[in-house]
């Protein structure tokens, strides 16, 4: 395979800062961009062609993807996981918009967070949810379907149509793998995506754009293959995990264990699931997403009024709504 170099842009989510601050941070990553308002729509502009990013204040007026249909990519193939097991056989829920180009040099592959999934842009019929990041995934938008051909999936263990715990395990009779499926890691989630990529074509990436755990699935791009991409665009994101947050993640990892609804992974079979302990670990996790400022705010000593407490209760407690098949 020809070998290609790409480029590493970094946008960093820095809430508050000054414009001197923004230039600092430009001119000592040696990027050429400014870092200003990447608000929770990521209503930012990426021009893939040029290689500069710059703000789109208009990003959410641009036009839909429209109605989308998700479809499944089944491998009938043994999948061998870096922990050493393997899966028989596994499917892939992905979505795509835009046209590949007849040399297929326009794709995208968008890597999602720890709670995302496959629906990153436009509607599906009769629901007015759009996709995840459809403020920046469109006609005219940030990643432009006009000129890309752009892929989201959902990872194995997504349990979003991909093999997961809640698929069938056809070494326990189709019952649903539960606590049983095994342990998967980014550079697991990365290497289906190259098959992935084999499967639709795709030799080289245009990017590969990821935030948050999507973004470590970006840098691990890479890292694994260099020579299959020539833009890697990492949003909000890190190499690894500090040991505070891996302690954050264990809080609410057991949060979920200790909750008598969990009956040891096997919910389903239960026909429940357990609710109070993902909405603490919803709670816990909201806590590392905030900024300083954002903190203050939320939990800052100024005695709160009572509306301002349910509020934050209620923004806290999102995890009601929040779906197990996430986890």
């Amino acid at each position: 395979m020809k070998r290609t170099t790409f480029s590493l842009i970094m946008i960093l989510c820095i809430m508050g800062i000054s414009t001197a601050q923004e230039k600092k941070i430009s001119s000592d990553f040696g990027m050429g961009f400014q870092v200003s308002q990447f608000q929770k729509d990521f209503g930012i502009g990426i021009n893939m062609t040029q290689g500069n990013i710059n703000a789109s204040e208009n990003a959410d007026t641009a036009a839909s993807v429209g109605i989308v249909t998700p479809r499944m990519e089944s491998f009938e193939q043994q999948l061998l996981l870096e922990t050493g097991r393997t899966l028989p056989r596994f499917d892939i829920m992905i979505e795509t918009y835009g046209t590949l180009n007849a040399d297929a040099s326009n794709a995208i592959l968008i890597c999602h967070a720890l709670s995302g999934y496959h629906h990153a842009a436009g509607y599906y019929p009769n629901e007015s949810k759009a996709g995840w990041w459809d403020s920046c995934i469109g006609p005219n938008k940030a990643i432009d379907t006009n000129e890309f051909f752009v892929v989201a999936l959902n990872n194995i263990g997504g349990c979003n149509g991909s093999t997961g715990p809640t698929s069938p395990n056809p070494e326990n009779d189709n019952k649903p793998y539960g606590p049983d499926f095994p342990l998967v890691t980014v550079r697991d989630w990365v290497k289906v995506q190259a098959l992935l990529a084999d499967r639709l074509g795709i030799d080289i990436w245009h990017a590969i754009v990821g935030g948050s755990l999507g973004g470590m699935q970006a840098l691990q791009w890479a890292v694994d293959y260099p020579n299959r991409l020539k833009n890697c665009v990492v949003v909000a994101s890190t190499p690894k995990l500090s040991a505070q947050n891996i302690a954050f993640n264990e809080v609410a990892r057991q949060s979920i264990l200790s909750d008598p609804d969990f009956h040891d992974g096997r919910y389903l079979e239960q026909n429940t699931f357990p609710k109070r302990g993902l909405i603490l670990a919803r709670m816990v996790g909201h806590i590392t997403y905030l900024s300083e400022d954002a903190m203050k705010q939320k939990f800052g000593r100024k005695i709160a009024s009572q509306d301002t407490v349910l509020n934050i209760c209620r923004s806290l407690s999102r995890g009601q709504n929040f779906r197990t098949k996430h986890h």
